[in-house]
């Protein structure tokens, strides 16, 4: 009974439904967390853009798919404590720059019902999930030899094809019946330690391999609202 009673709330529509699909696209910023930024830091973010598809599920349920590239760039000498360069990041001198363009398919849960135009303001907040595929072009330089105050400096990078998983929330808001400004945030967890090449590239005592590298898009978008009208599927017979 319970199960039937979800399947209710997050699929069923009525005998005549709205279907509605979007495209749309935005721009915004890339970012990363990771060895050479360990926290999450908003003067890091670097232009990026994203296109995408959407189609509703339910009134709850949106299929999402997108794509989105952008640059990142970090550097040790912005890890601060107190004003001063932590000892690690000072000691080690690093720079990560990449390039990196994604593929993304999931769902985005809707926590109001966007579409009930009796409402006088429609807009919803929501979150999303699903699976990203990334391509990123990556170099990173940090100090391999010589003293702080005259580095021998090591550079290493190459390109990386993998997945990651996607978790982010927004804000959509109609400004129109087809027009719609999308507020959107989100994190892409990686699935090891070698997005900025450090674990495998840079000492031990210079490599911090406690957890896995993110990369992050946040933007603003505009997306056009197409819409299908399902016509009940009985109709009652001519009258006699």
């Amino acid at each position: 009974a319970g199960a039937a009673l979800a399947g209710s709330v997050f699929f069923a529509r009525p005998a005549a439904a709205q279907v509605t699909s979007e495209v749309g696209g935005g721009l915004g910023g890339m970012n990363y967390r990771g060895e050479v930024s360990p926290r999450y830091r908003v003067l890091n973010n670097r232009l990026a853009g994203t296109a995408f598809y959407k189609k509703d599920l339910s009134t709850a349920l949106v299929a999402r798919g997108g794509l989105t590239l952008g640059g990142i760039r970090v550097a040790d000498e912005q890890v601060r404590r107190d004003g001063d360069v932590v000892p690690v990041a000072a000691s080690r001198q690093a720079t990560f720059r990449a390039f990196v363009v994604e593929a993304l398919v999931g769902v985005d849960y809707n926590f109001l019902d966007y579409y009930d135009f009796k409402r006088r303001t429609r807009w919803t907040p929501y979150v999303f999930t699903g699976v990203a595929g990334y391509y990123a072009s990556t170099e990173t330089a940090f100090r391999s030899r010589g003293t702080i105050a005259r580095p021998v400096m090591q550079t290493v990078g190459g390109t990386k094809v993998s997945v990651a998983l996607p978790i982010g929330l927004g804000i959509k808001y109609a400004l129109s019946r087809e027009i719609n400004l999308i507020v959107e945030a989100g994190g892409r967890r990686t699935f090891g330690d070698q997005f900025d090449n450090l674990s495998e590239a840079a000492p031990p005592e210079l490599a911090d391999t406690g957890g896995p590298d993110w990369y992050f898009y946040n933007g603003v978008s505009v997306s056009y609202t197409f819409y299908k009208i399902i016509c009940p599927t009985g109709h009652p017979g001519p009258r006699k």
